[in-house]
């Protein structure tokens, strides 16, 4: 709640004089003690990472310093599941070395989606 009204107001033009009226944004990091680090400056580092990916990726956002650590595909599906995408693979790319662009495809889109959900645009 603090975050959404220092964002709000911060973004609203602020008339300085009759030909100057500025804007801001406002991109922030968030970490936490003792999930992102042991130590204090350990967690202000990952905080200060996380603002500057904030304002790298359109600003007026807030990112999180938590990483997401990569859980491999066969964590997450069945035997099944994990033959049929095998077959697809080898369906796709005939045998060959490219077979795997189906599974590369899906893993990344998984990737995407995680890192997506951990980040918050600001309401403007």
């Amino acid at each position: 709640m603090i975050i959404r009204y220092v964002s709000i107001n911060t973004y609203q033009p602020h008339e300085i004089s009759d030909v100057l009226t500025l804007s801001f944004t406002f991109s922030t990091g968030l970490s936490a003690y003792p999930d992102d680090g042991s130590r204090a400056q350990e967690v202000i580092r990952r905080a200060d990472g996380a603002m500057y990916r904030a304002k790298n990726t359109g600003r007026n956002k807030v990112c999180l310093a938590r990483e997401e650590k990569m859980v491999t595909k066969t964590s997450h599906c069945t035997q099944k599941q994990l033959e049929r995408s095998s077959k697809l693979a080898e369906a796709e790319g005939g045998g060959g070395g490219g077979g795997g662009a189906l599974i590369l495809r899906e893993a990344l889109d998984d990737v995407l989606k995680k890192y997506d959900d951990r980040q918050f645009t600001a309401d403007k």
